[in-house]
């Protein structure tokens, strides 16, 4: 990253075992973190106290079935950000008119995820 405040980086939720490297990205990368509040069964969310920048929270609004909006994701793609980092969940509505309309925008836009854990069937995990 060349100038501060160029990485987004927006999270359905902010579990704890990615503490170390939200902690680094936030220290090298210069990076803005917004966190949605879509709880994740039994993970324990991250010390959002060890940041020294702000932690923006985001709401999540469940929609049908399990496909969710989290608010406030959209507006972030009218910031001066040039880079972003989502999470790669295709249930998330949000993030893919986040994708969408960043046709018109062309930001960089990488999407974090698990992969496949293997259990996910022909259903994927509908």
């Amino acid at each position: 990253m060349g100038n501060k405040g160029e990485l987004a980086s927006v999270f359905n939720y902010a579990p704890h075992y990615r503490e170390n490297v939200f902690l680094k990205m936030e220290r090298d990368l210069d990076c803005d973190f917004y966190f949605g509040d879509i709880e994740e069964g039994n993970i324990k969310m991250i010390n959002i106290k060890l940041f020294k920048k702000k932690i923006n929270n985001l709401r999540t609004i469940k929609v049908l079935y399990k496909f969710n909006w989290i608010k406030g994701t959209v507006p972030l793609l009218f910031k001066n950000y040039k880079v972003y980092i989502l999470t790669a969940d295709l249930f998330i509505l949000s993030n893919w008119l986040f994708l969408i309309l960043n046709i018109f925008f062309k930001k960089k836009i990488y999407l974090w995820g698990h992969g496949w854990y293997g259990r996910e069937g022909k259903s994927w995990g509908l």
